[in-house]
């Protein structure tokens, strides 16, 4: 929603760029949370003992990539569509860019890059909540399946459209 494209599922982006980019947004998290020694001892930041500022560096060069052309392509995909109002939240940003002249395009990829890694990191803690509860209740478990079974079948995933249609599940539509 936030690039405007699909990274999984059904007609999503190249699908090695879609893997890169989930992988990458959780190596970034890891480095985050693992322990370097600058951290604690100043004097050994610059040394960068670990790599971890080294790996980061490559990393946000990817993502600075990545997302720049994904502006590119949504700058054209705006200028030459006929709708009047911004499609997706990148072309959002544009529509203020050309508004506010101090909205610069790092400063476009910077607020991407913060949207992208915070719902990702709360999608996948409410998620992993979320299975946790329902192992701690099997007969809940239980109900659940068979609900999604019944309202979805197996021949797709669930949608966020079938979300109405769980009863077990009711706060989640």
């Amino acid at each position: 929603m936030v690039l405007g494209q699909r990274f999984f599922g059904r007609k999503g982006a190249d699908p090695e760029i879609a893997v890169e980019h989930k992988a990458k947004i959780y190596e970034s998290f890891s480095l985050i949370n693992a322990f370097n020694a600058g951290d604690y001892l100043p004097c050994l930041r610059p040394l960068d003992l670990q790599g971890h500022e080294r790996r980061m560096k490559e990393i946000m060069k990817w993502f600075d990539n990545l997302y720049a052309s994904i502006i590119e392509e949504k700058r054209l995909e705006f200028k030459t569509s006929s709708e009047t109002e911004p499609l997706n939240f990148v072309h959002t940003l544009l529509e203020a860019e050309r508004r506010d002249k101090t909205l610069s395009i790092t400063k476009i990829k910077s607020i991407l890059i913060d949207i992208v890694a915070a719902g990702t990191d709360t999608s996948s803690v409410t998620s992993e909540w979320t299975m946790a509860e329902l192992l701690r209740h099997p007969e809940f478990m239980t109900r659940v399946q068979k609900e999604i079974d019944e309202v979805v079948g197996y021949e797709r995933h669930v949608e966020e459209s079938d979300l109405v249609n769980f009863e077990n599940l009711e706060g989640c539509g």
